[in-house]
């Protein structure tokens, strides 16, 4: 497909025919990925070769404007309403991508060479700072914890850590779904008792309306009864003053005087003045045995 091995002459008729099958089993691969539009345009191209040199031309992108799409969304890349699962798959998409689009240095001295191993332990270093970057705050102490160890420790054991945490918060909020659902039960089942005895006391405050109004809208017969004994009452007193029965001498307005928005109030004082003169007069009158025995020229036979 890359052009590494080009097409055998006819001078070798068995390795041309082994070429000939794989060409077109590497060029039916590529038109079966493809969408119909894409592969009707490299339908009649003789190699695979040539079919996919033809869609590097047309779709290929620059690495170095990929490059920067990568890191932006790498710089970008938060946590916010995933599972720590899924926010850990989408960073590993990113890093993955981006390793597959640049090129790590080899050393010829092969694996075991300790500036290849300095070089891996410093990309892992960094893959885990962006993944407790991007973690919410409820995680900040776990993520302080782990920062603090020495030395750092490697990204699939702080995911591990960070997972345990994730588990044991979602069973502290079971715990606490249970607790409220316990207390609404609860209040639901107290509920009809508060509603009885407040439909009783509802029950007693609708009778006292009921005896107010009634007690305040009586019959007309329990009215006239009521003024009748009334009448009866005012009967048995007798005012010696004005000799007029229904009241008696201490609640005369004749005496006392009149209210002030009385009809008579104007001649309220006049009277009680009137009245006040008499008895003032009465009252310094001597009896008639004393005035005689007082009188001048008087004189006593008894003697």
């Amino acid at each position: 497909m890359r052009g590494s091995f080009t097409r055998p002459d006819s001078s070798m008729p068995d390795v041309q025919a082994q070429w000939d099958k794989c060409n077109n089993m590497v060029l039916a691969w590529i038109m079966h990925a493809t969408i119909k539009k894409i592969s009707d345009s490299i339908m009649f191209s003789s190699t695979s070769h040539d079919a996919w040199q033809e869609l590097e031309q047309r779709y290929s992108q620059a690495n170095g404007t990929r490059i920067f799409e990568v890191q932006r969304a790498l710089c970008s890349i938060a946590q916010n309403n995933l599972s720590v699962a899924d926010y850990f798959t989408e960073i590993k998409k990113l890093w993955d991508e981006y390793n597959a689009i640049t090129t790590i240095p080899h050393c010829s001295c092969g694996l075991e060479c300790a500036s290849l191993k300095a070089v891996h332990k410093m990309i892992d270093n960094q893959q885990l700072m962006q993944f407790l970057v991007g973690l919410n705050d409820i995680y900040k102490t776990v993520r302080g914890n782990l920062i603090m160890i020495r030395p750092l420790p490697s990204l699939s054991q702080a995911y591990n850590v960070i997972l345990q945490e994730e588990k044991q918060r979602g069973l502290s909020a079971t715990s606490h779904i249970v607790n409220q659902s316990a207390a609404f039960h609860v209040q639901v089942q107290s509920r009809p008792m508060l509603e009885n005895s407040l439909g009783n006391e509802h029950v007693a405050l609708a009778g006292q309306q009921r005896n107010n109004y009634s007690y305040n809208h009586k019959p007309k017969n329990d009215q006239s009864i009521s003024a009748s004994v009334t009448r009866n009452d005012r009967r048995q007193y007798f005012c010696d003053y004005c000799k007029v029965p229904g009241h008696s001498i201490q609640r005369c307005f004749k005496v006392h005087g009149y209210p002030p928005r009385h009809r008579l109030y104007n001649k309220n004082r006049r009277i009680a003045a009137a009245v006040q003169t008499d008895q003032s007069s009465t009252n310094s009158e001597p009896p008639p045995s004393q005035t005689s025995f007082n009188q001048p020229g008087f004189s006593a036979s008894t003697n």
